[in-house]
């Protein structure tokens, strides 16, 4: 008896593991299918080819082997035409069963201007319930990328049990096609900038040199650019364009002709930052960036320093009392970074401006800077700008007059005329009144920069002029409608005129010397902002450079 029963466990057990088998493998040979219906586009511009990308970009995140398959296009594209019916929950289940999908993903997207919203589901057609709902905002029509691959994400993890995975698109191919009218992969487009390297020449206007420049434009940007720089932030050999606008840092690279957001770090409140700079002082490989925040109403300073850690930008630095600038010394070996103290009343601490370096976790003084009086951190350079081996300083004046010193205050030159520009203040406060509208205006100095921007051997002093349309008569109010950048070189015994830019409608903000297309060469890089002030539009910003061409190309 024992022995058959036995036998009977065996044969039992035997027919158990053979039915797990069977049910395995049949579970293996059907795949989770899944039907995407073709999202909704809302916009002003034809955008309708994004339907076949928005899809293709679905697959390739979602199919898994044979154990996640979609249903053919073309299954798919004859039962959409024969639905009558506004696409919602219920009738693109009813053609998920129709179809005998298990799994039905639909939704739209909304392009207004810049701004872009994706919108979308992925519905269990058995249990007839959205296993995902997804909703996000975005700046700029790229923002559509990171959109879908959260939602692919979000649908792995949740529906087929699968760890989220991070997904790189490859280089933006380059494309001589219209954006509005262009038939080329989205996650080629949606990248695509504006703006471009220009194969015409321009002519700068100058007394006796004629200069040929090539310049590049970006799109224009829904808000007021402060400050700009150009540095690698994350160690990679590229180099990316950092801007502030308002209480938040902008990070984008210009690559391949592409200029693509990379980074944004938005600050608390809406007190904007005066200024931003870029440098690897810390030597680590990474350029941190330095931002300078001034609090109008308490008067307080509060800057920081953001890096790099490998996967955000992330504050090293935080609520310090420093004003931060950092100049370009060719004479001292690159970049140094410069501090100067806070002070309420004065704004700018007596002590003076210093360099300085980091250490133990911290940016400290190490060299106080032998400056003339009146010369604070903003407005001032070093450089060989009498192509002599000599390091001077240029300067403004308290009334923006351009000044070649040495360091003991010996004045060199002086310009006939005013330069510079600035609608940016700090707020003196009137000794026993709390009011701001009874202190005295100080506004910042713009930057001067000494570069060799045609190769030609000699230094020049390049310098921005902001036209003030008040005629610089009232003392609390500055309204610039246009400006230009000009090249000054020394000749035996004065700066003349080498070439300017032409004259551009707006604000020029800032500007920096520096490859901001990672071609190699240096550029003049500058941002404009206009609209606001007498003007009843909203102000807006672009950045541009002008690359100049040597003899030699």
């Amino acid at each position: 008896m024992k022995t058959k029963k036995k036998k009977r466990y065996k044969r039992l057990h035997f027919f158990i593991i053979l039915a797990v088998f069977l049910f395995t493998t049949a579970l293996a040979k059907n795949p989770s299918k899944v039907l995407i219906v073709p999202f909704n586009i809302h916009s002003d511009k034809d955008l309708s080819f994004l339907q076949d990308g928005i899809k293709d970009m679905l697959s390739t995140r979602l199919v898994h082997e044979d154990k996640v398959v979609l249903l053919s296009n073309e299954t798919v594209r004859q039962a959409v035409d024969e639905m009558a019916a506004t696409i919602s929950e219920q009738t693109v289940l009813a053609l998920g069963e129709k179809l005998g999908a298990d799994y039905v993903i639909f939704g739209s997207l909304t392009v207004l201007g810049d701004a872009s919203s994706t919108d979308a589901r992925c519905m269990d057609v058995n249990q007839k319930k959205a296993m995902v709902t997804f909703n996000q905002s975005g700046n700029n029509l790229g923002d559509v990328i990171s959109h879908i691959n959260r939602f692919a994400n979000q649908i792995n993890e949740t529906v087929f049990g699968r760890a989220p995975t991070k997904y790189k698109p490859s280089p933006p191919a380059v494309t001589k096609e219209p954006f509005e009218t262009s038939k080329k992969h989205p996650e080629t487009l949606l990248q695509k900038d504006t703006g471009g390297y220009s194969q015409t020449p321009y002519e700068g206007q100058t007394g006796t040199d004629r200069v040929s420049f090539l310049a590049w434009k970006s799109r224009s940007f829904k808000t007021k650019i402060a400050g700009i720089a150009v540095g690698d932030v994350d160690g990679d050999g590229n180099n990316e364009t950092v801007f502030t606008a308002e209480n938040t840092v902008h990070i984008y690279r210009y690559l391949d002709k592409k200029f693509i957001k990379i980074g944004e770090v938005e600050g608390k409140g809406d007190i904007p930052y005066i200024s931003v700079d870029v440098a690897d002082i810390n030597n680590n490989g990474k350029a941190e960036i330095f931002v300078t925040q001034l609090f109008r109403v308490s008067n307080k300073l509060n800057s920081f320093v953001l890096e790099w850690d490998g996967t955000t930008f992330k504050k090293i630095i935080d609520r310090s009392n420093w004003f931060y600038r950092v100049i370009d010394v060719p004479l001292r070996e690159g970049n140094i970074l410069l501090g100067q103290k806070h002070k309420t009343d004065t704004i700018f601490a007596r002590a003076g401006v210093f360099e300085m370096a980091y250490e133990n976790g911290q940016y400290e003084p190490i060299q106080s800077q032998a400056l003339p009086k009146n010369i604070n951190i903003y407005g001032f350079t070093y450089g060989d700008v009498l192509n002599d081996r000599r390091e001077m300083i240029v300067a403004f004046s308290e009334s923006d007059y351009v000044r070649i010193l040495e360091s003991n205050g010996n004045e060199e030159w002086k310009s006939s005329e005013r330069y510079g520009g600035s609608n940016t203040y700090f707020d003196k406060r009137i000794t026993g009144s709390p009011s701001i509208d009874e202190a005295e205006r100080m506004y910042m100095k713009q930057r001067i920069h000494i570069a060799d921007m045609d190769n030609d051997g000699k230094n020049e002093v390049i310098v921005v002029k902001n036209k003030d349309s008040t005629g610089s008569t009232l003392s609390r109010l500055r309204m610039f409608n246009k400006g230009h950048i000009e090249c000054l070189e020394w000749d035996v015994i004065a700066m003349r005129l080498k070439w300017r830019t032409h004259t551009i409608s707006g604000y020029i903000s800032d500007y920096v010397v520096h490859d901001l297309n990672n071609d190699g060469k240096k550029e003049l890089v500058f941002s404009v902002v206009s609209g606001g002030g007498f003007s009843l539009s909203k102000e807006k910003s672009y950045l541009a450079t002008w690359e100049v061409k040597t003899k030699q190309e």
